[in-house]
C-alpha cells in the first residue's frame, strides 16, 4: 500500500477526514506532525501553530497555509511558542495549553 503524501493528508484534514503517513497525521480534526499537534478546528476557525520545530514540521505547516489560502472566507487564527508534543491548540479555562 502506497503511503499518503503531506498534501493528501492535510487535504484529509480539511475535509475532516482521518488519515497519516510517516509524519503528518489527520485525527479527529487536529493535524499533528509527529506528536505536536500543528492546527485544529476550533468552533468555525482553523488553529495554526507556527511554532518552528524542524525543517519537516515547519514544511508541513506551510503547505497547510497554502491549502487554506484556497479556502474563501475560512477563518484563521495563528498561534506560536507551543511547547513540542502538545495534544491541542486550546487553552483550557486556566489558559494553560493542553
Amino acid at each position: 500500500m502506497k503511503l499518503m503524501t503531506n498534501i493528501e493528508v492535510i487535504q484529509s484534514y480539511l475535509n475532516q477526514k482521518n488519515a497519516r503517513n510517516l509524519s503528518l497525521k489527520s485525527k479527529n480534526g487536529k493535524l499533528f506532525s509527529y506528536d505536536t499537534c500543528v492546527s485544529q478546528y476550533d468552533y468555525g476557525k482553523i488553529i495554526v501553530n507556527t511554532t518552528k520545530y524542524t525543517k519537516t514540521t515547519a514544511h508541513q505547516v506551510n503547505t497547510l497555509i497554502e491549502e487554506l489560502g484556497r479556502i474563501p472566507e475560512q477563518k484563521i487564527e495563528f498561534v506560536e511558542g507551543i511547547q513540542r508534543d502538545t495534544e491541542s491548540l486550546c487553552s483550557d479555562v486556566t489558559g494553560e495549553w493542553k
